[in-house]
């Protein structure tokens, strides 16, 4: 079997393309990537950068795969999403492509207000009638996208995620990684329209979340939720404004979805929160 994987990036690259390079071989795997990636992220599988929205030259490099994975690029818009989203159906087409697992987030309900959230919603009802076997993993919110914020947090003393009272689902890189190719090389596992969605066992206030931050960092972690606006103006500083329409989605109880899919794809539970924190701040 051959997998090619378009559009991995971050961390979750580097767990993907080591767990597929363990579990399906090296010389059965390839990414193609939007842009170049690190060294760090693509040493373990061949990687091609490639214009994902040229539907000759993806075809091209689509020529022979079995399995294609693919993730949608969370920096760009709902419409050259979908864009894209189209190319890559047509190009998987023409060159004969087995199956596709699609991977989006959990973010997709009719009345999220998440900006990815229609093209999410999108996507997982295109995919019925496209005409190829496929399956749909869906990301809690990754874990991992916490660590660069422990300096702030320590700083502030407080979360100020505005979210109020609700809880948040989250999953592990690691976990979100090794779940994804367990389903790639597993055939009874996609092919047949299969939805999951991987979170950790429970779902985190943030209360119970800035505990856990304390008992890891040793420093004292509060919540101070910042308001809405407060929260969207630091966002637009930092130059990631969608992640406010994010937290609106948690604020209104939307994002605290507990699944036990990973423990059906992997055979155990994911790991918690307090697990996970402690093992990437050690690597800090």
């Amino acid at each position: 079997m051959n997998y090619t994987i378009i559009g991995v990036s971050g961390q979750l690259a580097t767990y993907l393309m080591r767990y597929m390079a363990d579990d399906a071989g090296l010389a059965n795997c390839q990414v193609v990537a939007r842009r170049q990636m690190g060294t760090s992220s693509s040493q373990s599988v061949p990687t091609q950068t490639a214009d994902v929205s040229d539907q000759a030259a993806l075809t091209q490099h689509l020529e022979g795969t079995d399995v294609l994975i693919y993730m949608a690029d969370i920096t760009a818009t709902v419409n050259r999403n979908i864009v894209e989203f189209e190319t890559m159906l047509e190009a998987a087409k023409a060159a004969f492509v087995t199956q596709l697992i699609f991977v989006g987030s959990f973010a997709d309900q009719e009345r999220n207000p998440y900006v990815l959230s229609p093209f999410y919603g999108y996507a997982t009802r295109r995919l019925a009638t496209a005409g190829i076997p496929y399956a749909v993993i869906k990301n809690a919110l990754l874990a991992d996208q916490l660590i660069p914020s422990l300096p702030e947090f320590v700083r502030q003393a407080a979360l100020t995620y505005p979210v109020g009272d609700q809880a948040l689902s989250y999953i592990g890189a690691n976990n979100s990684a090794e779940a994804i190719a367990k389903v790639a090389v597993t055939p009874t596992l996609r092919g047949k329209g299969q939805s999951y969605t991987l979170t950790q066992p429970c779902s985190l206030k943030m209360t119970d979340l800035a505990h856990i931050l304390t008992m890891t960092l040793g420093e004292k972690i509060g919540y101070a939720p910042a308001s809405l606006q407060d929260f969207a103006a630091s966002q637009r500083k930092s130059g990631i404004p969608g992640r406010t329409s994010l937290y609106q989605a948690g604020a209104m109880g939307l994002l605290d979805i507990v699944t036990d899919d990973f423990e059906t794809i992997v055979g155990r539970r994911a790991d918690g929160m307090a697990a996970i924190l402690k093992q990437r701040v050690a690597l800090i």
